[in-house]
């Protein structure tokens, strides 16, 4: 059994414990900001899909709109507003990213 890690504070610490268990903090500069950039856009993938799963049907076009659009604090104040548990949502998300990404059962 793994003993338990202390939380990352945001996704790119989430991104950076990540690389640190899958041993690729070793790698060249270049290639791990690479490797960082797409994991950390899988990580973001993997969130905004489960948010679309618990998201009320009826505002599923304004929040692909707000995707697009890019702007983060708009964003944030629609997911609070209609995902009452979106913390609970993200760090589960987190939690089942881990665990497909390490291969862990």
């Amino acid at each position: 059994m793994q003993k338990k890690q202390e939380s990352p504070q945001s996704v790119e610490d989430f991104v950076d414990h990540l690389m640190e268990l899958k041993g690729l903090t070793k790698l060249e500069p270049e290639i791990r900001e690479q490797v960082k950039r797409e994991i950390f856009a899988r990580v973001k993938e993997f969130i905004y899909a489960r948010m679309l799963e618990e998201m009320p049907k009826d505002k599923l076009d304004e929040f692909e709109r707000l995707l697009e659009e890019g702007d983060q604090e708009k964003m944030i104040a629609f997911n609070e507003k209609h995902l009452p548990n979106l913390q609970d949502l993200i760090t589960q998300s987190l939690i089942e990213f881990e665990k497909q990404y390490l291969d862990l059962k």
